[in-house]
């Protein structure tokens, strides 16, 4: 049952974030594109999940990054992992 309720607040969670008007102020000089940077959505989503009752955690090795999404009032928690990589630069 655990896992349900942090489903449902994580689909809460997207459409609230879905809702909020965002600007993207990354700008790409060379190749002409605007992008968002984290500080752009990050302080909505935190917000976002206080009102929920959620917790996200950032952990890396040197393959994976992993974001934990953690229910803050029981047990549940949904794990998303990505590939980490270089930038050549």
């Amino acid at each position: 049952m655990s896992d349900q309720v942090i489903y449902k607040k994580l689909q809460k969670a997207r459409v609230q974030l879905q809702r909020q008007t965002l600007n993207k102020s990354g700008k790409n000089k060379f190749a002409g594109y605007e992008y968002f940077e984290l500080s752009d959505f990050i302080p909505s989503v935190q917000m976002i999940f206080n009102d929920l009752g959620m917790c996200g955690m950032v952990s890396y090795t040197a393959d994976l990054a992993y974001l934990h999404v953690q229910d803050t009032d029981g047990p549940g928690c949904i794990t998303f992992t990505s590939p980490m990589s270089t930038a050549a630069l």
